[in-house]
């Protein structure tokens, strides 16, 4: 294949998927087909707020989350689905009332009758609204069921699409909904296996359910999905906003403190330019993505000149925002406005702001905290005061919790809260972690220094971002924190009206907090909402994995951000998909790369320590020449990781950790009778069997006397004394070791020939050196 028709063929690949040829039309998949597609002309004038920035084709095209919002509220048609379905309750979510218990959530198993053949399927990740009747007709419901489907959980029964769906509740009026529609208890469900349950859920089809979906027509999003305008923007280059004393100081601090390969990226944006405020960057594991990447936008975190259209725009969304809470909003809007006087600063400039936005909890606290060490290191560089970084829906700083009911341990009903938390944690605030881990960076932390609640000391942070008068008048607003306090340690509860009072505080607190931190690290579920950044004003974004997230997703971004001076995509383009995503072969930064959207790859790496990692990353990638980052090799690990005794016996504690938890993992599949651990030194021998106690009495701990009693029957023995016997599966641990015990053919045979079935080997896979043996080693037969 020559040259001309690789591109070619790249090229081709998004017409594949052009919602306008083969997509929309495809017979395989008539789930996604849609023929009631209007012109934007044709629909009828919006007053979103967004769109009022947009006044050309230029802006619009990049920004085309605008016309999601607009053909979302105008192009939305319902698709009502009608059928039989029966519930089971979601353990852990019961509500006592009155005595009576109540499931806050059910699991539907909904048969569809297909009476309407051209009516799209529902699929997983469909976002729909449920009506529940319980008799022989359809009815409309006083109140409907958020709902969402999922993959079928061990108790769906065949032919049933399963459906999470949560109670309707009002803050003010309570359950709105308390019918129980099932008669199944979890105490029930206990003693129930997961095939009976799936039986009775196909035979106690009880429930008439409507189930509605919304279906959403995003004309102006495909031609952005097309990727086919990409030559047609304006580029600018980075940095060009800032003042010109700090785009000196932050250069010099990025060169300094960035790798050669690191700042290329950068300097193609300086020199070749920022398309129309977007950019994208894409690099190899451990190539320092996300660290380049923050790198830059924490450039932004400095003076910022000011664009007075845009941000006469933004003030009429805030004061639009604002006429709800009037009180809420006046302050926090007197509140952003004093550091641009008490700092000195001319009406041209502002202090920069920036968001950092991830796919997943758990990514928010690893950036979280690269963010905090990158902003100090520049700011030390700069000789900048430090700035305040606060991290927002995060499993580690958190409270919210879900009440686990010790009574209901069962294998089922674990299994289904599992399942209704791994579907339900990114959309729902009271699903995250059972505890807070750190109050560093949390925005209740924040909150409770500018209330001045006793022991909560100000940090140079939270001082340097407010003024002494600022500071004196959030706490003002903020008095009921402390007063509540006070009221709990005395009384030990707090009055309904004061709680009330709090909650109206922590508004105020939020807006205050999140309009002048110089940088929020949260989840791309609240960043892309249009309240966030109606508060947030932000400066410049960046959206991690943008791969993981569907296209809508990153309409929405774009949308609620149209004012940010800079959007920055990061992520892998061969890693993985949005698993929900199904309608498109490729994600929008796939689209973006396959059709010529500049975007720098970083091709080093320095995530690997040892030259077999090394390999492996390049063969992977299908990449044979991907260097390493000088110095990332570990080549004292050796020496770092093995010890020797009073005897002088070597040891390694990596090794044995290594070793026991591969034997455990193993003991759920095989009888512990069948695993035997070879082990090539006495005071290996004795760590491990005091790792192995330690084990099995974490298990019985644990409730697990199974896991316990596998535990027992492990042998943990020396190579000599493995003679002469054998076991279906072998782990031989060299306590990290290859100059002595390994290399001698003899003691390397006994222990290699023990294993029936399967043979693990831990142990240095990048040693060469011997000095009592010369070539003639089985390295290689072991290593492959």
């Amino acid at each position: 294949m020559t040259k001309l028709e690789r591109v070619y063929n790249r090229f081709g690949e998004p017409a594949r998927v052009d919602p306008l040829s083969q997509l929309f039309v495809d017979a395989q998949h008539p789930y996604i087909n849609n023929k009631s597609v209007k012109d934007t002309e044709d629909l009828p004038n919006s007053v979103v707020l967004p769109e009022k920035a947009f006044e050309g084709w230029e802006k619009f095209s990049v920004h085309c989350g605008v016309a999601t919002i607009i053909e979302l509220r105008y192009g939305m048609s319902m698709q009502p689905h009608q059928g039989t379905a029966s519930a089971h309750p979601v353990p852990h979510t019961q509500y006592i009332e009155d005595g009576k218990t109540i499931y806050m959530s059910l699991f539907l198993n909904f048969v569809e009758e297909r009476t309407n053949k051209k009516l799209p399927r529902l699929v997983v990740g469909d976002l729909v609204d449920a009506e529940i009747n319980i008799g022989t007709g359809y009815v409309q419901s006083e109140h409907t069921w958020k709902d969402r489907v999922v993959h079928p959980t061990l108790c769906t029964g065949t032919g049933q699409i399963c459906i999470v769906a949560d109670r309707p509740y009002s803050k003010e009026e309570g359950i709105l909904d308390a019918k129980p529609y099932t008669t199944l208890t979890v105490k029930q469900m206990e003693t129930t296996t997961p095939e009976e349950l799936g039986d009775w859920a196909s035979q106690n089809q009880d429930l008439k359910i409507i189930v509605i979906k919304r279906e959403h027509i995003l004309e102006q999003f495909r031609t952005f999905s097309m990727c086919k305008d990409h030559f047609r923007y304006k580029t600018s280059s980075l940095f060009e906003i800032l003042h010109p004393e700090d785009y000196a100081r932050v250069l010099d601090a990025l060169r300094s403190s960035l790798r050669s390969y690191q700042m290329e990226p950068i300097n193609h944006w300086l020199n070749q330019g920022v398309t129309s405020n977007i950019v994208a960057l894409a690099g190899i594991s451990g190539s320092g993505k996300t660290y380049t990447s923050i790198s830059a936008l924490c450039g932004h975190t400095f003076r910022i000149k000011v664009d007075s259209e845009k941000r006469a725009m933004q003030e009429e969304d805030f004061a639009w925002l604002a006429n709800e809470s009037a009180h809420a909003g006046n302050l926090a809007k007197e509140v952003c406005a004093g550091p641009q006087r008490s700092d000195g600063m001319t009406q041209e400039f502002e202090a920069g702001r920036i968001t950092h936005a991830s796919i997943q909890n758990e990514t928010v606290d690893h950036n979280y905290e690269i963010l905090c060490d990158r902003l100090n290191r520049i700011c030390e560089i700069t000789k900048a005061p430090s700035k305040l970084v606060v991290r927002l829906h995060s499993i580690r700083s958190d409270p919210k919790t879900i009440h686990i009911n010790l009574e209901l341990g069962g294998t089922v009903n674990m299994a289904l809260l599992e399942h209704y938390t791994r579907v339900m944690r990114t959309n729902n605030p009271g699903i995250t972690d059972k505890r807070i881990h750190t109050v560093h960076g949390s925005l209740s932390y924040v909150i409770l220094q500018l209330a001045r609640l006793t022991g909560i000391p100000f940090t140079n942070e939270v001082a340097n971002t407010w003024n002494e008068q600022d500071r004196n008048t959030i706490a003002n607003e903020l008095s009921s924190i402390c007063y509540a306090c006070n009221e709990y340690q005395a009384d030990g509860q707090i009055s309904e009206d004061t709680r009330k009072q709090v909650k109206r505080d922590l508004m105020i607190g939020y807006q205050v907090v999140i309009q002048r931190a110089s940088v929020v690290c949260s989840t791309l579920v609240l960043v892309k909402t249009g309240n966030f950044q109606i508060h947030d004003k932000a400066h410049a974004i960046a959206l991690e994995e943008p791969g993981r997230a569907i296209d809508l997703d990153i309409a929405t971004l774009l949308s609620a951000h149209w004012a940010c001076d800079l959007i920055m995509l990061v992520g892998d383009d061969p890693k993985l998909d949005n698993p929900f995503q199904s309608q498109l072969c490729h994600s929008t930064f796939s689209r973006l790369n396959y059709t010529g959207f500049p975007i720098p790859v970083l091709t080093h790496t320095s995530r690997f320590t040892s030259d077999p990692f090394l390999l492996l990353c390049r063969r992977l990638n299908n990449e044979p020449r991907i260097p390493a980052v000088p110095g990332s090799f570990k080549t004292e690990l050796e020496n770092e990781a093995k010890r020797r005794d009073m005897n002088g016996s070597w040891y390694s504690i990596q090794t044995a950790l290594t070793a026991v938890h591969d034997v455990v993992r193993r003991l759920q599949d095989i009888p512990g009778e069948n695993l035997m651990v070879i082990i090539a030194y006495n005071a290996q021998l004795s760590l491990l069997k005091s790792l192995r106690d330690t084990a099995h009495r974490n298990a019985v701990a644990a409730g697990n006397t199974t896991l316990a009693d596998q535990l027992s029957r492990v042998m943990f023995i020396t190579v000599d004394s493995s003679m002469g016997k054998d076991r279906e599966h072998i782990v031989f641990d060299s306590a990290g070791h290859a100059d002595g015990l390994l290399w001698r053919q003899s003691h390397t045979l006994v222990a290699g020939t023990r294993a029936r079935s399967s043979f693990i080997f831990i142990g240095p896979t990048y040693h060469y050196g011997s000095r009592s043996q010369g070539k003639d080693r089985p390295k290689s037969t072991l290593y492959i």
